[in-house]
């Protein structure tokens, strides 16, 4: 029983420390580099660990590989503690495997196109993930949550890939993949009752 506590508090705290590190980093990142800073408009937030940019090792490795690792620990632990969600973890988790695949590899200034279809499929990963979790939800609450989230991502992406319109921005969506987590603690304990407070412990 206490490990299962100690699994819910890791849960907990990961799920903050994930959407809290990516953008405590590129905080930093963007600080100490102006100059990428005004190339927001042009590169997606998963676009600057290329050789050549200054300070890129900061996003690279605490915004994007640790970050990665980190969401890789946490699905491991919802995966040994929610079996219902087993398939949401693997999806979340191989994102996780492609954010670390970002973070580890620095990118010569002619693979920022790739760095782009990757950071797409990034939040494909994160979409589907979300659906299977919908899927999952028995808690009405929790089903309008991930169901208003869902309505934007998908709008979003027709909006760029349909009806291509000028003021699409894949650093909204990319944003929104990480600040999702500071309502996934939520979402599991009102589905599966992982509050620590509430877990009995054995003396």
């Amino acid at each position: 029983m206490r490990n299962k506590v100690s699994i819910a508090r890791l849960i907990l705290v990961l799920s903050i420390v994930i959407p809290s590190s990516f953008f405590v980093s590129m905080l930093v990142f963007f600080t100490l580099n102006v100059k990428a800073y005004a190339q927001v408009a042009l590169l997606n937030l998963l676009q600057f660990n290329v050789k050549g940019v200054e300070y890129a090792f900061i996003p690279g490795i605490f915004g994007y590989a640790l970050v990665g690792a980190t969401i890789i620990l946490l699905w491991v632990s919802v995966w040994h503690t929610v079996p219902k969600v087993k398939a949401a973890a693997l999806v979340f988790a191989l994102s996780g495997i492609l954010l670390v695949v970002i973070g580890v590899k620095p990118n010569l200034q002619g693979q920022v196109t790739s760095l782009y279809y990757l950071s797409i499929l990034y939040i494909v990963l994160n979409l589907i993930g979300l659906v299977i979790l919908l899927a999952k939800s028995a808690v009405l609450w929790n089903k309008w949550v991930l169901s208003l989230f869902l309505t934007f991502v998908v709008y979003e992406l027709v909006d760029r890939f349909i009806l291509f319109e000028n003021n699409f921005n894949l650093n909204v969506l990319i944003s929104m993949c990480f600040i999702w987590y500071l309502y996934l603690f939520k979402y599991l304990n009102s589905e599966f009752n992982l509050n620590p407070s509430r877990q009995p412990t054995l003396s």
